[in-house]
């Protein structure tokens, strides 16, 4: 997840801060909103933050979720880096954050990664494993919001693999390493 910095102005907007977690596909509804037209039919994902705006409410959404194209899977090719043709090595990662959680969930074979923002902002010590269940839930949450969305089953399918795998806690240990797998 990355800080921006947003400014906007507006009618009946008062001058002030907001903190609340959006994503680049809600800034089209709420300029939209904010010109009054909010109510037209749209095919646009995002949704308007202009609540969070006015003061109406403090909060836009419980998580964002942030990756590179879901259709870049292991294996695939691409030239969306330097327009050299490269194949992707593994999955793209796709992050879940919270206020207090980041959630990095790969493919199949990745361990998904879950860090503390509180007590650990530089995310150095994954903490999937004492607390998968926590990131399990908010990986569930992620999947339903991206089905939501109408994101191609066939780029949910890995990331479902890594969670049902993890989720699973094979030979009942919530997380195994490759290590452990290979033996």
């Amino acid at each position: 997840m990355t800080n921006v910095p947003l400014m906007v102005r507006g009618p009946g907007l008062e001058p002030g801060r907001r903190q609340a977690l959006t994503t680049a596909p809600d800034i089209a509804p709420t300029v939209l909103e904010m010109v009054g037209l909010g109510g037209l039919p749209s095919t646009m994902a995002g949704e308007s933050f202009g609540g969070v705006l006015s003061g109406e409410r403090a909060e836009h959404q419980a998580f964002v979720v942030s990756s590179w194209p879901l259709y870049l899977a292991e294996g695939e090719i691409t030239t969306a880096v330097d327009s050299k043709v490269r194949r992707i090595s593994s999955y793209m990662p796709l992050t879940v954050t919270t206020r207090d959680r980041s959630l990095i969930l790969g493919g199949p074979d990745d361990e998904p990664e879950l860090y503390d923002l509180k007590a650990d902002p530089d995310e150095q010590r994954n903490v999937w494993r004492e607390r998968g269940g926590e990131g399990a839930t908010l990986a569930t949450d992620a999947i339903s919001f991206l089905e939501s969305l109408g994101t191609p089953e066939e780029h949910l399918v890995p990331r479902r693999r890594a969670l049902d795998g993890w989720r699973s806690g094979r030979d009942g240990v919530v997380g195994i390493s490759r290590l452990d797998r290979a033996s």
